[in-house]
């Protein structure tokens, strides 16, 4: 197995994107949603 160090650059770019949408997803809502309806929702997305 070759290692492709360009395939792993750009997961972890794609990690770090989803995890500031996640993010950026978890203020906006934080007025309307309630906590432990936050953690449930980012707990289940987390889970692929």
């Amino acid at each position: 197995m070759t290692a492709n160090p360009l395939r792993g650059i750009l997961l972890k770019l794609a990690s770090v994107a989803a995890f500031v949408v996640l993010a950026a997803l978890i203020k906006t809502t934080a007025s309307e949603a309630p906590p432990g309806q936050q953690v449930f929702f980012r707990a289940l997305f987390a889970i692929p």
